[in-house]
């Protein structure tokens, strides 16, 4: 007796399993997806129906929706660049033909939410003001006396924002859900708060050698403000859409990293291109 309950419970289990497993990939219910707008879910299952069935009739129907929805996302990616690049035009633009190519594409109605054609970054941002800035004084000392520390402040704040952004490359390319509080529960690794303590460190430092009223100080004090909004904002960030938050998220550092590399340009050493 106890070996047929044992066997049924085994049964049970297999049962179980088996209906718990994912359902085939179905080219017609991707093709559902694509029509409702859905095309990021719909690519994953037309890729993973291609996988399945590779000597279907549907196959070439597959790819061909694979490559235009790859076309869609490229744009996507030329629209948000035109809008941070302050190209309302070009913007405008990318988004009619995209929106020719897919009237129904819901996907791209949480990025379209965030690029504010009047207004792009270029235009309102005042972050990006140290951009344009004059040169400085060279010859001053008070300014001389400040470089050793403004640039250990920078350097680390720039390691900082690369080491997260090389980080998010990693985590967001994972097949789960959570990836953006994957993101922020990063930003407590060992790692991150050591490069982060270093961060504290120069800041500490070079407010203990400079007066916080110079204009070197002032800037320092603004892109130290707007790297602790970065983070604070990392930490913060609630689940939604990936390709809200990765445009946000790539927005911000660019940002960051323009101001970084200007301040260090100007202070004569080289800056870098920002990707």
């Amino acid at each position: 007796m106890r070996a047929r309950k044992l066997h049924l419970l085994g049964l049970g289990g297999l049962v179980l399993l088996l209906t718990c497993q994912a359902a085939p990939p179905d080219m017609e219910h991707a093709l559902t997806l694509y029509r409702e707008g859905r095309i990021s879910h719909a690519r994953r299952e037309m890729v993973l129906y291609a996988r399945a069935y590779p000597f279907n009739e549907e196959i070439d129907l597959a790819r061909q929706h694979i490559l235009l929805i790859r076309r869609i996302k490229q744009m996507e990616h030329t629209a948000v660049q035109q809008w941070l690049q302050g190209d309302s035009a070009g913007t405008r633009r990318t988004i009619g033909v995209l929106r020719f190519l897919h009237p129904a594409y819901v996907d791209s109605a949480d990025i379209f939410r965030i690029l504010k054609l009047d207004r792009p970054p270029r235009e309102r941002n005042p972050a990006l003001a140290a951009l344009e800035l004059p040169e400085f004084d060279m010859d001053d000392s008070t300014l001389q006396r400040l470089i050793p520390t403004s640039l250990a402040t920078l350097n680390s704040q720039q390691a900082v924002i690369i080491h997260i952004a090389r980080a998010w490359e990693v985590i967001k390319n994972q097949d789960r859900d959570g990836l953006i509080q994957e993101l922020a529960h990063f930003l407590s690794a060992p790692e991150t708060l050591g490069l982060l303590q270093a961060v504290d460190t120069a800041y500490l430092e070079l407010r203990a050698v400079g007066s916080q009223s110079t204009p070197l100080m002032q800037e320092l004090r603004h892109v130290t403000d707007q790297f602790d909004r970065f983070l604070v904002d990392l930490q913060a960030a609630a689940p939604g859409s990936l390709l809200v938050f990765e445009y946000d998220f790539h927005g911000s550092k660019r940002e960051l990293l323009q101001q970084i590399l200007a301040i260090k340009a100007r202070l004569g050493v080289g800056a870098t291109r920002v990707g």
